[in-house]
Order: C-alpha cells, then sequence, then structure tokens
C-alpha cells in the first residue's frame, strides 16, 4: 500500500458526468479509479487547498493521493485530486481550429459508450452518433482499436467537448434533406396535427417526422395560415434544421403565407 500523505501526478484519461468516476494516469502508465466526492472538494475549498471545485474532464492535470479500494481490496483508488491545468485540452482545441481531420483510435467503454482517443494529446472525446446514421457496425464497432479520422462538433466550451467521425455514413433521406436545405428547395409536407405552438407534420412519404413552430411575433397571414391548416392538409415548406434525432425544424414556405 502507499504512504497516506504521499502525493502523485497525473491526467485524467476519462470522466464520466453522470456516474462521477473516472480514471486517472501517471506518468508510468499507472491507471487508478476515481470517484468524485463533492464533500471532499468542500473541505478542499474550505482548507483553502483549491481555489473553487472543479468540474473534471479527460486532459486535467491533477496531483492526487492513493488509498485501498474502497471496493477491490487488493487494488488502489485515486483521491484528494486536486485540478493543475489541462493543456492537454487546450492543444485539442487549437489542432482542431487547424484542420477538421484529427487523428485518433476509437474506443469502447463500458461495452456501451464510445469515444475516439486523440492520437497526440491522449483525451477522450465522445463520439456523438446520430439517428440518421446506417452500418454502425462497420463504422464503430468493427473498428474498436483502430484508427480513424474525426472532428469536434464545438471548440468553445473546453469541458463539453464531443466528437464525429469525419467518415460517417447516412440514410437517403438524410442527403435528400440536407440538399433541400441546402439549396432551399420546396418540399410538400402532410400535416399530423396541431397545437398552440405550432403544426406536426411529416415528409418524404411519412419517412420523417418534422414540427412547424408560429414565430413567437406573428403577422395577420401567418395566424390565417395555421388556423386554417388542419390535420390531412398538405402544406409547402422549407428545412429550418435537420436534429439528430431523426426530426426536422420546418417553416412554411412563402406560397402558404
Amino acid at each position: 500500500m502507499t504512504e497516506s500523505n504521499k502525493t502523485f501526478n497525473g491526467h485524467i484519461t476519462r470522466y464520466d458526468r453522470e456516474r462521477y468516476f473516472g480514471f486517472v494516469e501517471t506518468q508510468d502508465e499507472n491507471s487508478y479509479f476515481f470517484f468524485f466526492n463533492k464533500t471532499e472538494q468542500i473541505q478542499l475549498k474550505r482548507d483553502g487547498i483549491i481555489d473553487k471545485i472543479h468540474k473534471f474532464c479527460s486532459g486535467d492535470e491533477v496531483v492526487f493521493k492513493l488509498r485501498p479500494s474502497l471496493k477491490f481490496t487488493d487494488k488502489l483508488e485515486a483521491y484528494d485530486l486536486k485540478f493543475i491545468k489541462n493543456e492537454r485540452r487546450e492543444q485539442l482545441i487549437n489542432e482542431a481550429n487547424q484542420s477538421d481531420n484529427l487523428l485518433g483510435y476509437i474506443k469502447l467503454i463500458d461495452n456501451e459508450k464510445l469515444f475516439v482517443k486523440h492520437i497526440s494529446t491522449y483525451v477522450f472525446i465522445p463520439l456523438v452518433i446520430s439517428n440518421w446514421e446506417t452500418n454502425l457496425d462497420e463504422v464503430y464497432y468493427n473498428r474498436i482499436e483502430q484508427l480513424v479520422t474525426f472532428r469536434l462538433t464545438q471548440t468553445q466550451k473546453i469541458d463539453k467537448l464531443s466528437a464525429v467521425l469525419t467518415d460517417t455514413k447516412f440514410l437517403d433521406e438524410y442527403y435528400e434533406l440536407q440538399s433541400a436545405k441546402d439549396n432551399e428547395t420546396i418540399l410538400t409536407a402532410n400535416i399530423t396535427g396541431k397545437n398552440s405552438d405550432g403544426l406536426f407534420a411529416t415528409l418524404l412519404n411519412g419517412k420523417v417526422e418534422g414540427f412547424v413552430p408560429i414565430s413567437k411575433n406573428p403577422e395577420t397571414l401567418e395566424l390565417l395560415k395555421f388556423e386554417k391548416l388542419r390535420k390531412g392538409n398538405n402544406a409547402d415548406v422549407k428545412i429550418k434544421c435537420i436534429f439528430n434525432n431523426k426530426k426536422v425544424s420546418l417553416t412554411l414556405a412563402d406560397s402558404e403565407l
């Protein structure tokens, strides 16, 4: 076992924000489990050891102590983690701002969650998989531990990074809708219902569900059109936004107003 007051340096390889646990790795590649104990963090702040309670994420450089695992008697676990800096994520963001083609390895964690491990910073980034995607085995599960290219979905919030692969494959309907959105093509939607916020509709022969929200400050013509449209009517629409849950936001075409 280890001395109770001895501290170690390492970086967090991954952290599960939903279940408040993660793993920290030392320079000699020893990995230790840790649980985010808010009570410990509050006490560290009260004692003046840390300035604020940190929201841990992969790439964080930390100092920590080791103690016998509370769950496995033959193992050690990390505790009293103190955040130092996260140059790894800063480096990752800098690379992402220069190129949309980053390199990393697909990782399957706990047999359910897919991540990509950036090849140069070792940061684990959760992969976002759209419901529009197809061939998931070919694109993801058959390439576990293989090198792939990816891009970040955003680079503004350093603690909320996510990634998408650059060679994802989508259903035909997605490409059709994306083309219609890019070209502002008018499509025919079938109205399936309505409420005070707008109209429910389907597109492409009922394959896609959509919603036409009413404007916050609608003009008289728009109000009249929304009032006139009923379940079973057809309406000319344009694609406003395509969501990962296989639904779309629509706007009524000018011809409908």
